[in-house]
């Protein structure tokens, strides 16, 4: 959360936390900030909360998140392997994988800074046995604005030296923005920025018409 002002005598070893400079999602990085860190279940209601210092590493607040969690849950009557931990790709360190052990089950995003996240793709690609899974959204689709369409292919991958399973999650959606085409593979809107080989895989496979990515060249 990010704040105004000096804050005079809200620093020092007598604070709870450090307002500090930090990653801000707010996009304000002028701006000094605290952290709230949050433990939910069942549809994003909280359970457990902590004011982290603004600079703290969501790496830091997941690995103590993990040697907690199954305290909290334990409190609420649920077993350790009863729940799924959900995490975003800050999870994925040697530290955390080993502290939430064989039991708890996990889901979270493999960042693409690994050299199997392309590898795990690149093998979907090949396989070419993707399971429709079709559109998920809540909204309904619009004319301006399709719903987009999933499919999935089941992996492995291995990190750190354990293998784990993976799911590559493909969806593709196309809308007309402004009078130009938008095309969205992945995680990426491709006329927004040049395209990598992975990407190209993927419209091969889709037999995508080259003109619609043409625009924006590889090269920027």
């Amino acid at each position: 959360m990010s704040l105004y002002g000096d804050y005079l005598g809200a620093q020092g070893e007598q604070a709870p936390f450090d307002i500090a400079h930090g990653y801000s999602k707010d996009k304000r990085p002028d701006l000094k900030q605290f952290v709230l860190s949050l433990l939910c279940v069942d549809g994003n209601v909280p359970i457990v909360g902590k004011l982290e210092d603004g600079n703290a590493s969501d790496k830091t607040i997941n690995h103590r998140l993990l040697s907690e969690v199954r305290g909290h849950m334990h409190k609420h009557g649920v077993a350790e392997d009863a729940f799924i931990y959900i995490a975003d790709s800050a999870m994925v360190t040697a530290a955390n994988l080993e502290q939430i052990g064989e039991r708890t089950r996990f889901i979270t995003r493999l960042p693409a800074t690994y050299n199997e996240h392309e590898r795990v793709i690149l093998n979907a690609i090949e396989a070419d046995d993707w399971e429709d899974v079709g559109r998920i959204a809540q909204t309904a689709p619009t004319q301006n604005r399709p719903g987009a369409s999933y499919r999935v292919h089941e992996g492995a991958v291995t990190l750190y030296g354990k293998d784990y399973r993976a799911v590559v999650v493909h969806y593709m959606v196309t809308w007309k923005f402004k009078g130009v085409l938008v095309l969205c593979v992945g995680e990426q809107r491709l006329l927004a920025r040049p395209l990598t080989d992975t990407q190209l895989a993927f419209l091969q496979v889709l037999q995508v018409p080259e003109s619609c990515f043409a625009q924006h060249p590889r090269d920027g």
